[in-house]
C-alpha cells in the first residue's frame, strides 16, 4: 500500500517559516527607523539640550555715562599753564608778555608784564632788572594812553561831523524846523538856527540834561542858538 502524505493537513513548511521571519525582521526594522525619525523631527528638545546647542543671547548692560572714563585718544585736554613760582620765572614771564606784540598791542601786554614784575621782591637778584623794565613800561604806558586819546579824539571828531544831520532829523521829528551845523577848526561848536528862536526856547533846551550830556560826550564845547538875523545865544558846555 502506497503511503500518501496529506500536505494540506501538514505544517507550514520551511518556506512559511522563512517568510514569517523575514516579515518580522522587516516590521522590526521599520519600527526602529520610524522611531529614530520621530525622535529627531518631532520630539521636543529638553531645556538642557536647547541651551547646549544655542548660546544664550545676553543684552548689553546699561552703563551710567557719568562713570565712563574717556580714553586719552577720544579727548584732548588743554594743558593748564604753569604759574611762575620763582623771581626768575616772574621776570621771564614779564619779558614774554612784552614780546607778544600785535596790532592792538604794539608794545606787548605792558599791563600784565607790570603785574608780573610787581611779584619780584627786593631781596631777589632779579629785582634790579625788574625795576629797569618797570621804568621802561611806565614810558610805554604813557605812549599807549596818548595813542588811545588820539584815536578817541579822531573818532569823536568824525562823530561830531556826522552829528549835525542826526540831531537835525530828531528836531524835525519833534516839529521844529531847526537847521544844524558843526563849526570850528576841531568841530567843537554846534549851531542851531531856528527862525522862532527865543530865550524861552534856549532855556527849555538847556534844561534837557540827557541832551546836554550827549553833546558833552561827543566833545562839543559851545552851542550857538540863533534865529538867523539878530538874536544869538551861546551856551558853553
Amino acid at each position: 500500500m502506497a503511503n500518501f502524505i496529506d500536505k494540506s493537513k501538514g505544517g507550514i513548511g520551511y518556506r512559511g517559516i522563512a517568510l514569517i521571519v523575514f516579515l518580522f525582521i522587516l516590521v522590526l526594522w521599520l519600527m526602529i527607523t520610524g522611531t529614530e525619525k520621530l525622535e529627531t523631527t518631532s520630539s521636543p528638545q529638553s531645556p538642557s539640550q536647547t541651551f547646549a546647542e544655542k548660546p544664550a543671547q545676553t543684552q548689553p548692560s546699561k552703563t551710567d555715562p557719568a562713570t565712563l572714563t574717556p580714553s586719552p585718544s577720544s579727548t584732548k585736554e588743554e594743558p593748564v599753564p604753569r604759574l611762575p613760582q620763582t623771581p626768575a620765572e616772574y621776570l621771564q614771564a614779564a619779558k614774554d608778555q612784552l614780546s607778544m606784540k600785535s596790532e592792538n598791542y604794539p608794545y606787548g601786554d605792558i599791563y600784565q608784564a607790570s603785574y608780573l614784575l610787581s611779584h619780584i621782591p627786593q631781596t631777589a637778584p632779579e629785582y634790579s632788572e625788574a625795576q629797569k623794565l618797570l621804568k621802561k613800561i611806565t614810558k610805554l604806558k604813557e605812549k599807549d594812553l596818548a595813542s588811545i586819546r588820539e584815536k578817541t579824539a579822531i573818532e569823536k571828531h568824525t562823530k561830531r561831523l556826522l552829528y549835525a544831520a542826526i540831531i537835525e532829523n530828531r528836531f524835525l521829528d519833534k516839529g521844529y524846523d531847526i537847521t544844524v551845523k558843526v563849526l570850528g577848526k576841531n568841530a567843537t561848536t554846534l549851531q542851531l538856527k531856528y527862525i522862532l528862536t527865543s530865550r524861552v526856547m534856549v532855556h527849555h533846551i538847556s534844561k534837557d540834561a540827557s541832551l546836554i550830556q550827549e553833546w558833552r560826550d561827543l566833545g562839543f564845547k559851545h552851542i550857538v542858538f540863533t534865529d538867523g538875523f539878530r538874536s544869538k545865544w551861546i551856551m558853553d558846555l
